[in-house]
């Protein structure tokens, strides 16, 4: 790993855990607008969580709470993009 690499995954680190910190994650910014059926802010949620890996994203097909997306294409092709089957 190179020293720029290293800074950045520190840096990235300390902002995930602050986030966590204050109980703001990327998937908390998912689950509102999915639980009300809000698909193109869930959806955006959604991407910013995948463009910043997640590890929440371990959850997504397990958690009731976004139900509501499941039948949307756009969650197919996300998980398609993750790697899930």
């Amino acid at each position: 790993m190179h020293n720029g690499d290293r800074r950045m995954a520190e840096a990235r680190f300390a902002e995930i855990r602050e986030q966590t910190r204050r109980g703001e994650t990327p998937m908390s910014a998912l689950l509102l607008p999915a639980t009300v059926a809000r698909l193109d802010v869930a959806f955006e949620a959604l991407e910013a969580a995948i463009a910043e890996r997640s590890p929440d994203l371990l959850n997504l097909q397990a958690d009731p709470r976004l139900s509501p997306i499941r039948g949307d294409p756009r969650y197919a092709a996300a998980l398609q993009r993750i790697g899930f089957p």
